[in-house]
């Protein structure tokens, strides 16, 4: 996935849960969370700058009508199933 600054691409396959730490790849916008999916995500992105945090402290730093995106793994399901499109879709699946 290419990187585009109006959407946050999502990477892993744990089903999310609000208190979830996740790797959050500032430059690229990618969020990774700890599954195998995710660390391999983060890892291939280590040259950029990470930081370790919550998910719902992460996801109130977007703008709700914030894009949001998963490649082919298990949060791209979870984003599919529930029709999630947006921070504001993902937030009301997450509370």
């Amino acid at each position: 996935m290419a990187i585009v600054k109006d959407r946050i691409s999502f990477w892993g396959d744990a089903v999310p849960c609000p208190n979830d730490t996740v790797l959050w790849c500032q430059d690229c916008w990618a969020i990774c969370d700890f599954s195998e999916c995710g660390v391999w995500v983060g890892n291939a992105h280590r040259d950029h700058k990470h930081v370790q945090v919550r998910l719902k402290d992460l996801l109130e730093f977007f703008p709700p009508e914030t894009k949001v995106e998963a490649g082919n793994n298990g949060i791209s399901r979870y984003f599919e199933n529930r029709k999630i499109q947006t921070v504001a879709d993902f937030k009301k699946w997450l509370d």
